[in-house]
């Protein structure tokens, strides 16, 4: 993958671009989409409608993607006090507030659910085997780093890898964790009205997660306590059967006891 040379990239930033996942740097101006550039400490994936077949889909102005997660982490502040015991995330984990509990999310994807997760108290082992979503997570968290809040955290509480963990045992990990956090990628419902930009985007550019029960057995033979698996409302189960399954308006955490 192709990263846009800029005078505002650090030799030492650009060697770990190229090292850690293998992009090359171009002086060219115009390339052929996807691509990625650094601009404002940021790195950007840049793409376009290409990858569509529905017509609609193609009219949308799709930005360059880039993940912050100072930003997520200061909405968190004024979401998490209204967070209760009826969320039914919250009912899946079965946690109490502050923790402590170990955790691995093992489709970390935007890191959303991550700093969530940390909020709650975890210890936590996030992992991430899309290789175009990795060099944006791994720019997202060096650049939370620096934030006096969240930087200390994310040193102390978050190991990130970019890798399938589906291909690691008890051996390889540094704990083996409470709970095993799910949340696969699924093709939008098919509908008149399109998903928002964000799924529609990650359904094409990442594709459906095609080994599902795979990774649910793999899950449920690791998880010392349980397994939270994140689905939409109109999935079918997976086998095995959840113990429980806990309902939102739009989606439902299947909860696989052990």
């Amino acid at each position: 993958m192709l990263l846009q040379s800029s005078p505002f990239l650090s030799p030492t930033l650009s060697k770990m671009f190229e090292d850690n996942f293998l992009l090359t740097m171009t002086e060219e101006k115009d390339l052929t989409n996807p691509y990625y550039s650094f601009t404002n400490n940021t790195l950007s994936l840049h793409f376009d409608s290409s990858f569509e077949t529905n017509k609609r889909a193609k009219s949308m102005n799709y930005r360059p993607l880039s993940f912050d997660f100072v930003k997520e982490w200061n909405a968190l502040h004024h979401t998490f006090p209204s967070f209760s015991k009826k969320d039914p995330l919250l009912k899946a984990l079965a946690i109490k507030r502050g923790g402590p509990f170990t955790l691995l999310d093992a489709t970390c994807g935007t890191g959303k659910d991550s700093l969530l997760f940390l909020k709650l108290g975890a210890k936590l082992l996030s992992f991430e085997r899309s290789s175009l979503m990795a060099p944006l997570l791994w720019d997202a968290h060096r650049r939370a780093l620096e934030h006096p809040e969240l930087g200390p955290l994310l040193e102390q509480n978050l190991t990130l890898q970019f890798k399938d963990a589906q291909t690691l045992d008890l051996e390889e990990l540094p704990f083996r964790p409470d709970v095993i956090f799910l949340d696969p990628m699924f093709p939008p419902k098919k509908k008149k009205a399109l998903p928002k930009k964000e799924m529609v985007l990650f359904s094409n550019l990442i594709g459906k997660d095609e080994d599902q029960e795979n990774l649910l057995h793999w899950a449920l033979s690791l998880a010392k306590k349980r397994v939270v698996l994140k689905r939409p409302l109109w999935a079918p189960t997976l086998t095995p059967e959840p113990t429980l399954s806990f309902k939102g308006t739009k989606i439902r955490f299947d909860t696989y006891l052990l």
